[in-house]
């Protein structure tokens, strides 16, 4: 899939500055991906279209002062105070009408029912994307798509200094010790082409765990119909509910995987040609 990324991401850009271009030798891919945006910034013409295309004049948010108060509240509070409030129940309604709301919505995937602290998260985190919302102004983008220009290449450079990627393979457990206040994995649990194996790790060991992926139980639709949902519990979410039941400090993996009609997400691509809005 394709992520929105801007200047600020600054491990990922720190990180592909030592990643070797696999299109031109002697460059990194960094160098390619500000290339080409140097050479062709990213702006539209509008975000918002209505009456069957066409094309909102106004490039403001739509933010009145009351809105503007209540957003300046939320940065100022703390995630303690908003506790479990959502979205809906923080703003008046006339904010989920305006501008703002409709970008925000769709460049972070934001529904009213979420939590207002996570949308709290992401205004500290991306504020300075503001003033060019409307127009996708500052968003950067890769010459080809994610997986051939970021995911590639790293993987072609950890596999060229000894990395393995051993497919097949699914981890269904961890062994944990929890001696003098430290948590350290003892032991991975997993299925090899099916068959049961277990690798016994040390303290010196390091353990990365992915405890979740919104991916998981992703499906393809076609040109006709729609991706299906997939409600199974896939294999990352079951090894974080079995470690989750081993220790509360695992967190609480139903608040994520249990509300799958409020957490799915639908993504689709228009490809036009020929036809007015291609045009625009």
């Amino acid at each position: 899939g394709g992520r929105e990324m801007e200047e600020h991401y600054e491990c990922l850009w720190d990180l592909l500055s030592e990643v070797p271009s696999i299109i031109t030798e002697g460059r990194s891919v960094l160098e390619e991906i500000r290339e080409i945006n140097m050479a062709d910034p990213n702006e539209a013409t509008t975000r918002i279209m209505s009456n069957c295309g066409v094309p909102d004049a106004n490039t403001s948010l739509g933010l009145s002062h009351k809105h503007v108060r209540e957003l300046t509240q939320l940065l100022l509070a703390t995630e303690e105070e908003l506790g479990t409030t959502t979205v809906e129940e923080y703003f008046s309604p006339s904010y989920l009408e305006t501008d703002m709301w409709c970008y925000w919505r769709s460049m972070f995937a934001f529904e009213t029912w979420h939590s207002v602290v996570e949308m709290r998260r992401y205004m500290n985190r991306f504020m300075h994307l503001l003033p060019g919302m409307s127009r996708l102004k500052d968003i950067l983008f890769t010459k080809y798509n994610q997986y051939e220009s970021l995911v590639l290449p790293v993987q072609l450079m950890l596999k060229a200094q000894g990395v393995v990627f051993d497919t097949k393979t699914q981890v269904v457990d961890l062994d944990f010790d929890f001696t003098d206040g430290t948590t350290t994995v003892t032991a991975i649990h997993l299925l090899r082409d099916g068959e049961p194996e277990t690798i016994n790790t040390t303290v010196d060991d390091l353990v990365f765990v992915t405890n979740g992926s919104m991916t998981e139980n992703s499906t393809v639709g076609s040109m006709t119909e729609p991706a299906l949902t997939n409600r199974e519990v896939g294999g990352c979410w079951r090894l974080w509910q079995t470690i989750a039941a081993k220790h509360p400090e695992f967190g609480r993996p139903e608040v994520f995987c249990g509300h799958i009609d409020k957490s799915k997400w639908l993504s689709f691509t228009i490809t036009a040609t020929d036809s007015p809005m291609a045009e625009l």
